[in-house]
């Protein structure tokens, strides 16, 4: 692992015997903002010299070029889409990801499509689903696989006016390994004399540990309002150059800075990219998360804060993530926590809280951030501090965010994390050419006619018929005793374990490697197709039932009576031969 790191490089200056090779650490992809027909991918890299030293870049790749591929003309006799298809019958084409629509249309010989998903209902189309950011990741990885180093993790955290109602931000934090940077408004901190002195050592009393332990150097920054505070904040982001900066529940610190920047009439592209970055792909998108999903029942559900994956694409050196929703994602099978809040976390992950103060034990909620706000303005912005440092101990912990979300992505971005499939194709796409082959495209219709001779992929999910359920509802309601709810203490939700997608995995079913698919049972219902489908996962322990729904074998009764009367006889027989 590297031992040093320089974080401040104005340009690089290094010799080539020096380098030891290349890491990249995330890609952002964007199209020319002035509508030229240009595009250019802002790689994140890390230089790795031979004395151990890694020193953080940005190169910025513009118009780089993909392939995509299209069925030779002799070897179109399928009439069905492929999985896979031997390089040698196919035409590779080039093109940049923005031209890559128009290049297909030509490829393919169709008029002008808007949609490439379209276009891929060509049976003779492959290779378009992958993008160039995780095709760059894998060349670097490809190319330097020994320069590999676990990604450094800046955390921010806002506080806004919660006393006036005009809800401005008050302050902002941001630390960085030994680095803590508190960005405060003159007009919260108002007529307290010599506050720059006290904040010192009001951090140094309650937070002394933690300065000591991590070598901490607190600069404090007093701005004029919150649009200074938000440029600042995001300019000592830009100075430090993390791989990560991380917010607990992005979705309140991200929407609120770039609403401050708006309203000043600044533009926010111009805040967030890095000044290497050529003006003409700078970018800051805010795209938040699905607050609904479809279930494969077809019912909707509405996803809480921490199961959506906002992203945040801007043309930086640091990627922004929201390390709640990380938190979530990687322990998904796990089941959901009670609280995704920060401190019931940090309680659950380090035995540690949130910051609190004796002056304010009587309150929660809003009411003890109005308490503090009002009264200890200043113990109130070195909590804002321990909100950042706890996250930071919090991933020096469970490395969700400096180790774990690199080795789950792969060659993936990351706006990519919440897809295991979508992951999934990404690594398969790079197998399938090293072995000589490209991968299909995925179309917006991918069935066909013969589907409809098969058990459907709908309604697998059930839920236990509303009659059948026993009315056993909690008398819970303290103004009615008597009234039997509908609430209940105790449900179930059975599920087949790892039958999709290990059974596929491991019983290698793919439609290259089907032959034949059911289509009936000959005196089967659709309902008992069903369950066979499912008890086969089973394997020994459902034998007997998959016998007897298919072969019509007897029951265990049946069976066992059977079995007892064989048994006799076999003794009787016995008995007479002696």
């Amino acid at each position: 692992m590297p031992t040093k790191v320089a974080t401040q490089p104005a340009k690089l200056k290094l010799k080539k015997e020096d380098v030891k090779g290349f890491e990249c650490k995330h890609v952002v992809y964007v199209e020319d903002n002035r509508g030229e027909r240009h595009d250019a991918l802002i790689v994140k890299e890390l230089v790795h010299l031979n004395d151990g030293t890694v020193v953080p870049s940005l190169r910025v790749i513009e118009d780089f070029e993909r392939d995509f591929y299209v069925t030779k003309e002799g070897s179109r006799k399928h009439e069905f889409k492929k999985q896979f298809e031997d390089i040698n019958k196919l035409h590779r084409y080039t093109t940049t990801q923005c031209n890559l629509t128009r290049a297909v249309a030509r490829a393919l010989n169709s008029g002008w499509v808007p949609d490439i998903r379209i276009l891929a209902r060509s049976q003779y189309l492959y290779g378009t689903d992958i993008n160039t950011q995780a095709i760059v990741k894998h060349k670097y990885q490809e190319r330097f696989p020994d320069c590999t180093s676990l990604n450094s993790v800046a955390v921010g955290d806002l506080e806004a006016d919660v006393v006036n109602g005009h809800e401005r931000i008050l302050s902002a934090s941001l630390t960085y390994k030994e680095r803590v940077a508190l960005f405060v408004t003159k007009e919260f901190l108002g007529t307290i004399a010599d506050a720059e002195r006290q904040l010192h050592e009001k951090f140094k009393y309650y937070l002394g540990d933690y300065a000591e332990k991590r070598k901490i150097n607190l600069e404090i920054h007093i701005v004029e309002d919150e649009v200074d505070l938000v440029c600042q904040f995001v300019a000592k982001a830009h100075e430090w150059q993390p791989d990560f900066l991380a917010f607990w529940n992005m979705a309140y610190d991200v929407p609120k800075m770039l609403s401050v920047l708006k309203k000043a009439g600044i533009d926010p592209a111009e805040i967030w990219s890095d000044r290497r970055v050529p003006p003409q792909y700078r970018k800051a998108e805010w795209k938040p998360g699905a607050t609904m999903k479809v279930t494969a029942s077809g019912r909707t559900m509405s996803l809480s804060l921490a199961e959506r994956w906002n992203t945040f694409h801007i043309s930086a050196g640091f990627y922004c993530i929201d390390a709640m929703c990380l938190y979530q994602k990687i322990r998904i099978a796990g089941g959901k926590d009670p609280s995704y809040g920060l401190d019931a976390i940090l309680q659950k992950e380090l035995g540690i809280r949130k910051l609190k103060f004796e002056e304010a034990s009587h309150l929660v909620g809003i009411g003890w951030h109005i308490f503090m706000q009002k009264n200890y303005k200043l113990e109130y912005l070195i909590y804002n501090i321990f909100d950042c440092l706890s996250i930071e101990i919090l991933d020096e912990k469970n490395m969700d965010m400096s180790n774990k979300i690199s080795m789950l992505s792969g060659p993936s971005d990351y706006q990519q994390f919440p897809s295991q499939p979508r992951r999934t194709c990404n690594q398969l796409h790079f197998f399938a050419l090293e072995h000589g082959k490209v991968i299909g495209s995925t179309s917006d219709k991918m069935g066909q006619d013969l589907d409809k001779h098969v058990t459907t992929t709908e309604g697998w999910i059930v839920t236990l018929p509303t009659h059948l359920v026993v009315d056993n509802g909690l008398y819970c309601v303290k103004e009615f005793p008597e009234l039997q709810t509908k609430v209940r203490m105790h449900v179930a939700d059975i599920d087949v374990s790892a039958a999709y997608p290990n059974t596929e995995d491991f019983l290698n079913i793919s439609s290259e490697t089907t032959y034949r698919e059911l289509s009936k049972i000959e005196f089967c219902s659709e309902w008992e197709r069903r369950v066979i489908g499912i008890n086969l996962t089973g394997g020994p322990v459902n034998a007997v039932e998959f016998c007897r729904h298919v072969y019509k074998l007897p029951n265990f009764s049946t069976m066992a009576m059977a079995y007892a009367e064989d048994k006799n006889k076999q003794a009787v027989s016995i008995d007479r031969a002696a």
